[in-house]
């Protein structure tokens, strides 16, 4: 468990036992990204107004609510760059020079439905 939890982020540890954290819930309001399957996550730190990248295995969501209901009223563009990021994530991963059979017919068959 975290020893102090008013820590400020340039003194985290994050090597510490996360076991005292409520399970993580992800509802994406945007389609594409894919950011609820991730373990990781990027802040920008006020004081540098710079951007840290935090990855650990207990960021990975314990549950993901997926309810297109939610997308519906997004601005064009941001529909548009999400749907982008999707495509690109596929070509990616068809065109990656790992050959993986099961990886490129989910890339192809995801081409399909964007």
């Amino acid at each position: 468990m975290l020893k102090r939890p008013n820590l400020k982020l340039a003194e985290y540890r994050y090597e510490d036992d996360w076991s005292g954290l409520a399970p993580f819930v992800a509802i994406p309001t945007t389609a594409g990204t894919g950011s609820e399957v991730g373990r990781s996550s990027v802040v920008t730190i006020a004081a540098t107004q710079r951007k840290a990248v935090l990855f650990h295995p207990e960021l990975l969501a314990k549950l993901v609510i997926l309810d297109a209901e939610l997308t519906r009223g997004l601005p064009a563009r941001l529909t548009a760059a999400t749907g982008l990021d999707a495509l690109t994530h596929c070509i990616e991963s068809f065109t990656s020079p790992t050959f993986h059979p099961l990886c490129d017919g989910i890339a192809l068959l995801s081409l399909i439905h964007i």
